[in-house]
């Protein structure tokens, strides 16, 4: 099997799984984030991110970024040694800690603790899985971990794109590997969700769409028990779907990305007759989600919760509590 370094294609529009789920799951929690201008004379669609960052994502994004340097440091002249340096992962992690937007000092300390714990767990206990398991490197030798892929989904100049953890040969068998941290209580929970998600299917699609010779054998997820006591920290499972499935994720994204345009060109057409930001955004991207009829905060937290439910008036004032969204 060679695998050839992917080519990303330029132009269009890239968008990835998380974007347009939240389309689905809240047209209005859309809106605010990816695309509401910051006030009434703004241009800019960059829509809104808080000032401070949660912290799981803070703790998850050091956690993969200890993960990428634990398993690259296996693998030596295009090929995976199963020779994986954990200390050098936790050296990595020491390296951009304090490139992190921590809340305080104390915060920082204590999840950098918690990562590096996390980090030689998973080194323990996942020691067995070379030679079954070898990260997959492309034809110039470099391992495929953090690699975007994207590929044109067939609707206008959208392109789908992910950002896999990582490329493995299982057995033989080509695979995906992906990693989410849980809490101990929801992580056989997070297991099954995460098997069931779209992400895993707009991964396998893409990634399938560019080694076609190369069939992947679904997606290993790796769920890792955030502050676990007892028992093994990693749950794993293999997700898989058929090309049914997958085409059928394939439309379905489509008919998505039509709606999502639609609300768009709505919004626009009534900012141009002079409409102010809330009623055209009322009209165009209303508040319940799509599929559900319900709120995205209907038991889960939104950080604009109390945007959506302020009299306008209130509005320009909520607005401080938020900044211009910066690309990722």
């Amino acid at each position: 099997m060679t695998l050839v370094p992917v080519r990303i294609p330029s132009g269009g529009d890239h968008f990835s799984s998380s974007y347009l789920q939240l389309y689905d799951a809240c047209p209005r929690k859309w809106f605010n984030r990816y695309y509401r201008p910051k006030d009434e004379d703004e241009e800019e669609r960059t829509g809104l991110d808080t000032h401070e960052t949660p912290l799981p994502f803070i703790t998850g994004s050091l956690f993969h970024e200890g993960l990428e340097t634990y398993y690259r440091s296996g693998c030596k002249k295009g090929k995976d040694t199963g020779k994986y340096d954990v200390v050098k992962a936790m050296a990595r992690v020491d390296k951009i800690k304090d490139e992190m937007p921590w809340y305080s000092d104390e915060t920082k300390d204590q999840e950098v603790a918690l990562v590096k714990k996390m980090l030689g767990q998973y080194a323990m206990e996942q020691c067995q899985d070379f030679p079954e398991i070898q990260v997959k490197c492309d034809s110039t030798g470099d391992p495929i971990i953090e690699r975007q892929f994207a590929h044109k989904i067939g609707y206008s100049d959208h392109i789908f794109t992910c950002i896999p953890d990582m490329i493995i040969e299982h057995n033989g068998f080509l695979k995906v590997m992906e990693h989410k941290t849980s809490s101990p209580s929801f992580a056989a929970g997070r297991v099954r969700s995460i098997g069931m998600d779209a992400q895993i299917t707009g991964e396998l699609w893409t990634i399938m769409q560019e080694f076609p010779g190369d069939p992947i054998d679904g997606v290993m997820i790796n769920v890792i028990k955030k502050g676990h006591k007892t028992g093994r920290m990693v749950i794993r499972d293999t997700a898989k779907r058929t090309e049914i499935q997958m085409e059928r994720w394939r439309l379905a994204t489509i008919d998505s990305l039509k709606r999502l345009d639609d609300a768009i060109d709505r919004f626009e057409t009534f900012r141009d007759t002079g409409m102010e930001i809330e009623p055209a955004a009322d009209i165009a991207f209303p508040l319940l989600g799509i599929r559900t009829n319900t709120c995205y905060a209907y038991f889960k937290e939104c950080e604009f919760m109390d945007l959506c439910k302020a009299p306008p008036d209130r509005i320009p004032t909520l607005l401080n509590l938020f900044k211009k969204r910066e690309a990722r």
